[in-house]
């Protein structure tokens, strides 16, 4: 089976968004760590901004992106 170029080309764009994600993920988590939140536990309590956005279901309304972001991290700190 030949496999087309522009498929080839998908693959490998699909694996260097998911590095770019990777890396975007560990800066916020190394922000979140900086301000003296446990990024463990953000992801256990409830399905948190940050997961969504590294699934592709988040929002893009910068308003309610804040406020969900915000919103995670007054629960965690809030216990």
């Amino acid at each position: 089976m030949k496999i087309p170029k522009h498929i080839i080309n998908k693959l490998i764009k699909i694996d260097k968004n998911a590095q770019e994600s990777k890396n975007l993920a560990y800066e916020i988590e190394q922000w979140l760590e900086g301000k003296g939140i446990d990024t463990e536990r953000f992801r256990q309590e409830q399905l948190s901004v940050l997961e969504l956005a590294e699934y592709g279901e988040l929002s893009s309304n910068v308003h309610e992106i804040t406020s969900m972001f915000l919103e995670n991290i007054h629960e965690i700190q809030g216990d």
